[in-house]
């Protein structure tokens, strides 16, 4: 098993995560990335957004936000073709070690309700859930405090 590279999102990396949006589980879940949001997560301090490889294959993307209170938020997909093989859990244990998460407190992921898959895999690498009622917008609350945080 390769390491898992975080490479910062860029056109072409766009193009490839662009393409994963044929899979309407996707598409179901997660906002097409527009120009507009590329934009925005090449340009704004704070705003990390990796395309994930292993052995130059993407995998996955991730995106972290991190506020003025040192919290992180993150948005996480597997290239559908690659999922339930175990990409999301090992993109989030990488995520773990990278500089940019060392300063924060906690990190903090949604999870839809009838995603389950996201929820297992959020609470397998140390997520727990917030709160067992939905936020408003229909999705649960995790939540990764620097006490679980192994650097």
């Amino acid at each position: 098993m390769e390491d898992l590279v975080f490479t910062p999102l860029n056109e072409s990396g766009l193009s490839v995560i662009r393409s994963w949006f044929n899979d309407p589980e996707l598409k179901h879940r997660i906002e097409y990335p527009t120009d507009i949001w590329f934009h925005f997560v090449s340009t704004e301090p704070n705003i990390y957004s990796w395309i994930i490889e292993e052995d130059d294959r993407p995998v996955g993307q991730l995106q972290l936000d991190v506020d003025d209170s040192q919290t992180g938020y993150i948005g996480i997909y597997v290239n559908p073709a690659l999922r339930r093989q175990g990409y999301g859990k090992r993109i989030l244990q990488s995520l773990f070690a990278r500089p940019e998460v060392a300063p924060l407190n906690k990190i903090m992921a949604p999870a839809e309700i009838d995603n389950l898959a996201s929820q297992a895999c959020l609470k397998s690498v140390g997520f727990l859930q917030e709160e067992s009622e939905l936020e408003e917008d229909g999705f649960f609350s995790f939540v990764y405090a620097k006490l679980n945080l192994e650097f």
